[in-house]
């Protein structure tokens, strides 16, 4: 009972620590794996037909091919960034609320309300001002998500144009239709496998979190019920 006794275990850590962790380690398994697999399948095969449907416009892209891949971490990575919270601070807030709503009767009697509202209120302006200090950045960098995409525009209807306005026959001539099968293929290929590596820090957390889970579920007891180890007695005498 003296484990439950100290601050960090208390019912309203342990109930914010176990649904956080469990909600990390969903995140990173399941239908995840599916979509990393998905991604990169679909990544190698517009490589392959944009190869077929125009082999030169494909290697001027593939210069840009990391500036995308870039682009899309950066897209995933801002979207994740903006809905999630700081995690040590949101264990703390969600104690504070879990145990006032767990003993209302006695918050009320005693007329501590503010008391638990200050609290929760202080834990709080942490993640909020680092919230403020994080949004400029998150949007210069979903700003520049968007910018390349448009970048990749001009580079292919750009180098797209000096092909289709070649004569037939020519090595660098391609056709209207074959630019647009290129563009839709690499650019957004690479995005895609932007996002997909993205889903790498997700992975290190939700292994964290498993071992975090498993480290709570295999926590020997300093005295175990069910230990057979010690004195026994030889004879027990009854007597009534």
């Amino acid at each position: 009972m003296s484990w439950f006794d100290k601050e960090e275990n208390s019912a309203g850590a342990l109930t914010t620590k176990l649904s956080t962790d469990a909600s990390l380690v969903q995140g990173a398994t399941g239908s995840r794996l599916g979509t990393l697999v998905e991604i990169s399948v679909a990544m190698l095969l517009s490589l392959i037909i944009s190869f077929v449907y125009s082999w030169m416009l494909t290697l001027v892209l593939a210069g840009f091919i990391p500036v995308f891949m870039l682009a899309g971490f950066l897209q995933f990575r801002a979207n994740a960034e903006s809905i999630k919270s700081s995690t040590d601070s949101s264990t703390v807030a969600g104690k504070i609320v879990i145990e006032s709503l767990v003993n209302i009767r006695t918050v009320t009697s005693l007329g501590i309300q503010s008391n638990f509202f200050q609290s929760y209120t202080n834990e709080i302006r942490g993640p909020y001002k680092r919230a403020l200090i994080k949004s400029p950045v998150l949007g210069a960098a979903y700003g520049f998500s968007q910018g390349v995409l448009y970048l990749g525009y001009v580079v292919t209807f750009g180098f797209g144009a000096y092909q289709v306005t070649r004569q037939p026959g020519d090595i660098a001539h391609s056709t209207f239709s074959n630019i647009f099968v290129v563009f839709t293929a690499v650019i957004f290929g690479a995005l895609g496998a932007g996002q997909a590596s993205s889903f790498a820090p997700d992975y290190a957390k939700a292994k964290q979190s498993a071992n975090r889970i498993f480290a709570l579920l295999d926590r020997e007891p300093a005295i175990d019920g069910y230990s057979e180890d010690g004195l026994k007695p030889v004879s027990i005498h009854m007597y009534l």
